[in-house]
């Protein structure tokens, strides 16, 4: 089994290495398939989504935890204990730590990236 960090650094290198997405159903699809593959493969937890709040995997964004993005209707954000997950309409994502610093950048299939 792998550490947490060392979960999450597989998680950005199959991310970053997968193809470029399209729309944000594609992008959120991707993070969450990804996300719920390396967990599934590394981190020895049963994937309980129900009861999921202190068994140490890392899950993908749940619906509850989604939000609009101010005066960025082309942005939807996802809330996650560490991160917040942003992914545009045309498919790019962003991922950015609690204290602010980007963790991964993915351009969407139209070569553009979140700025925020």
């Amino acid at each position: 089994m792998l550490s947490h960090r060392e979960r999450l650094a597989v998680f950005y290198e199959r991310l970053r290495a997968a193809p470029a997405c399209a729309s944000h159903d594609e992008a959120f699809a991707l993070v969450a398939k990804t996300l719920t593959e390396v967990e599934d493969e590394f981190s020895g937890v049963p994937n309980q989504i129900e009861n999921h709040l202190h068994d140490g995997r890392m899950y993908p964004p749940l619906p509850d935890n989604k939000f609009l993005v101010k005066d960025r209707p082309d942005l939807t954000r996802y809330r996650s204990r560490a991160h917040q997950i942003y992914i545009s309409d045309d498919g790019a994502v962003l991922i950015v730590r609690a204290d602010e610093l980007v963790d991964l950048s993915k351009a969407s299939s139209k070569g553009e990236e979140i700025i925020l």
